[in-house]
C-alpha cells in the first residue's frame, strides 16, 4: 500500500520564513521512513530561494503544489517601496469590508480556491492524510470545511501558535462581532479534524478549554519541536577572546518583549561597568529588525542582525550562552530554538516572567535566568555549572516522527 501524506504549510521552504521549518524538518523525516509526499504552500516570489530547513536535494524528492495568495492580503506583509504605507491602509479597509473575522490572516479569501486544488491534488496522489499547520489559521478552517465534504479522509490540524488567544494576528483588537467569525472557524476545525497537535502541552490544554470538548472524536496530541542532528555543526580551533562573553539571541522577538529587551540592556551595563578586563556582549538575529528599533534601544554591547538562517549554528556553537527571551503570553512554552539548540550544549540564559521554562531551565541544570545574577563573576561560575548529561537523542525530528507522527498518519 502506497504511504503517502499531504501537507500543507504556507511558508514551507523555499520560504525563508521560520513558519515552515517545524513541518520541512518532519516532510523530511517522513521521506526517510518511506513516505511521497506532497507539500501544499504559498505561491514562491522571485526571492524565495531559501533552502535553510531543508536542502534543495531533499527538496526535489516532495512533489510540490502552489495557491496564489489574495493579492490584497500581501500589501499587508510586504513592505518594499514608498507605497507600502498607502497600500498598507487601502489592503485594511478592503480586508475589513470583503471579509469578516482577522484581516491579518495571510491566507484570507482563499476558501473556494483552496478546496479546489485540494481536491484536485486528492484526486492525483490519492493520499489519505492531511496534515494542515496554521498559523494561517484560516488554512485549518479551510481543511475542517472540505473534511465535512470528505469525511474519509484523515485530517491532522496542527497549531504551531495559539489561536484564540493569541497577542497577535490581529486577535487583540477584534470587535466583539469579528471575534465570533474566528472562534466559529476554531470551533469548526475542533469538530471536524481528526487529531490537533501542538508543540506544548500547555498550548493544547488552552485549545481544549476553548474548544468546550465539543468533539468526542477528535483527538489531541502534543507534537513537540525537535531538532535535526544534520544541522549541528563541529566548528573546530575556535579563535575566542577569554575576556568576552558571547550570549548570542536568534530567532523571533515576540511581542509583549520589550521590558525585558529594555531590562536585559540595563543588566549589560551594570555587570559590565563593574568589570574593568572582561566583558559580555549580547548578538541578536532576527527577522524582526524593525520591532527592535521601535524599542529605541542604544547600547554599545548588542548587535542586532537579519536572520541568517542555518548559519546561526556556527554563531550559536561559538557563543557561551543562549539568551531565551519570552513574553507574559508564551512563558510556558518551549520553543523549537530550546530543543535546536541542545546539541551545542551550551548553558541557556533565560530572561523573561517566571513560568514553566524558566523553572525547567533551572530544575535541570540546563542555564540559569539572568534576574538572579548580578555580577561578571556570577555567570562564569554558573557557565561551568550547566548539566547537558542526559540523552537527547529522544528530540531529534526522526525520534519523534517515529513515536508519535507515524502513528497519527497509519491509525486512520
Amino acid at each position: 500500500m502506497k504511504k503517502s501524506v499531504l501537507i500543507v504549510c504556507f511558508d514551507f521552504p523555499p520560504h525563508a520564513e521560520i513558519g515552515g521549518r517545524r513541518w520541512a524538518k518532519f516532510a523530511k523525516s517522513l521521506l526517510k521512513f518511506g513516505y511521497e509526499v506532497s507539500i501544499l504552500t504559498n505561491t514562491l516570489s522571485k526571492n524565495d530561494t531559501s533552502f535553510h530547513w531543508i536542502t534543495e536535494e531533499e527538496s526535489r524528492r516532495l512533489t510540490y503544489y502552489f495557491i496564489k495568495p489574495n493579492a490584497i492580503s500581501t500589501w499587508l506583509r510586504h513592505s518594499d517601496s514608498f507605497l507600502s504605507p498607502f497600500k498598507f491602509r487601502i489592503a485594511k479597509y478592503l480586508l475589513s469590508v470583503l471579509f469578516k473575522g482577522s484581516i491579518y490572516d495571510l491566507s484570507i479569501g482563499l476558501k473556494y480556491r483552496f478546496e479546489k486544488k485540494m481536491v484536485q491534488i486528492l484526486e492525483k496522489e490519492k493520499h489519505k492524510t492531511i496534515i494542515v499547520t496554521g498559523a494561517p489559521f484560516n488554512l485549518l478552517f479551510y481543511s475542517a470545511c472540505l473534511k465535512k465534504k470528505l469525511p474519509g479522509i484523515n485530517l491532522i490540524c496542527d497549531f504551531r501558535d495559539p489561536w484564540l488567544s493569541a497577542e497577535n494576528y490581529g486577535m487583540k483588537t477584534l470587535t466583539k462581532t469579528r471575534k465570533a467569525k474566528e472562534e466559529f472557524k476554531f470551533q469548526t476545525v475542533v469538530k471536524y479534524a481528526d487529531v490537533i497537535t501542538a508543540p506544548n502541552a500547555f498550548m493544547l490544554e488552552d485549545i481544549k478549554d476553548e474548544s468546550g470538548w465539543l468533539s468526542n472524536k477528535t483527538r489531541f496530541v502534543e507534537l513537540p519541536h525537535a531538532f535535526d542532528p544534520d544541522d549541528y555543526k563541529v566548528i573546530e580551533s575556535i579563535q575566542k577572546n577569554k575576556n568576552v562573553i558571547t550570549i548570542i539571541y536568534a530567532g523571533a522577538l515576540y511581542m509583549g518583549i520589550e521590558p525585558w529587551l529594555q531590562s536585559i540592556s540595563y543588566y549589560l551595563n551594570q555587570i559590565n561597568s563593574k568589570s574593568k578586563a572582561n566583558k559580555i556582549v549580547l548578538k541578536i538575529y532576527t527577522p524582526h529588525t524593525d520591532f527592535y528599533k521601535q524599542c529605541r534601544i542604544k547600547n554599545d554591547y548588542i548587535a542586532v542582525s537579519d536572520a541568517i538562517g542555518s548559519m546561526i549554528f556556527e554563531e550559536i556553537a561559538k557563543a557561551d550562552l543562549i539568551l531565551i527571551l519570552l513574553a507574559p503570553h508564551n512563558k510556558n512554552f518551549v520553543t523549537s530554538k530550546f530543543y535546536e539548540y541542545m546539541p551545542y550544549k551550551k548553558p541557556f540564559l533565560y530572561h523573561g516572567p517566571e513560568g514553566f521554562v524558566s523553572n525547567k531551565i533551572e530544575r535541570e541544570g540546563l542555564g540559569f535566568c539572568l534576574k538572579n545574577v548580578n555580577t561578571l563573576s556570577e555567570i562564569q561560575i554558573k557557565l561551568h555549572n550547566t548539566n547537558f548529561s542526559s540523552s537527547i537523542e529522544g528530540f531529534t525530528f526522526a525520534s519523534i516522527t517515529r513515536s508519535i507522527l507515524l502513528k497519527l498518519i497509519e491509525n486512520n
